[in-house]
């Protein structure tokens, strides 16, 4: 029984002990933590960079909105024009397309001096001008020698460029000079009125001397 007694005092003991210490810790703890939060309610300035030493002042570089993605963009529309020039090519001529605006034509050319793989399926969208005859001239020239287009698609940039610009002019009276019916077409025509818009002054004697051809199909061209 006295045993008995002593394990219950015991327990209770233990009980009323432990509820003192928690007790007392929450009573340390609240000070502590009711410091904290004065600490954090108070307000402090920023420091005036004036006032700080010149080793601690590092100059920040500031980038353009979206440059970071620029390539990006740039891979994107140039996608995105090949696919409708593929499209195009049964549909209609692509310089329909009301999305292709001047501004579009400058990027796709530019986008073309860092991408040249682009530019044999896109040159039917670029704006015809000398400036961009020069870029294309340009682009062809740096590239040829690398390789990076067919056979093809070198022809396809060269025939581009003889029959819009100064570039490639020898190729272009060479053809002029060698129109002829084949017997059922009149072979080498564009290529003599493209160069009689482009240099009729080289065109003019050529002109003159098939109005004296025995081939009347082309003495009626």
């Amino acid at each position: 029984m006295v045993f008995y007694y002593l394990k219950r005092r015991t327990k209770l003991e233990v009980v009323a002990a432990c509820g003192f210490i928690l007790w007392c810790s929450s009573a340390i703890a609240a000070p502590a933590t009711n410091l904290v939060y004065q600490l954090l309610d108070q307000y402090v300035s920023a420091p005036d960079w004036r006032e700080q030493p010149a080793e601690r002042l590092v100059p920040v570089e500031f980038k353009e909105p979206g440059n970071e993605d620029a390539p990006h963009a740039t891979t994107a529309l140039l996608k995105k024009w090949e696919s409708k020039c593929k499209e195009y090519r049964h549909s209609g001529p692509i310089t329909d397309d009301p999305e292709l605006t001047p501004a579009i034509q400058n990027r796709l050319l530019e986008g073309c001096t860092s991408h040249p793989e682009y530019l044999p399926i896109l040159l039917d969208v670029l704006i015809k001008s000398s400036a961009t005859y020069d870029s294309v001239f340009s682009i062809l020239q740096k590239n040829e020698a690398q390789e990076i287009y067919t056979q093809a698609e070198t022809d396809a940039i060269k025939q581009w460029l003889m029959v819009r610009s100064k570039y490639f002019r020898d190729d272009l009276v060479r053809e002029a000079k060698s129109i002829h019916f084949d017997g059922e077409y009149l072979q080498k025509e564009e290529a003599l009125q493209q160069l009689s818009e482009l240099d009729w002054d080289t065109a003019k004697p050529l002109l003159e001397i098939n109005a004296q051809n025995n081939e009347p199909h082309v003495v009626h061209r």
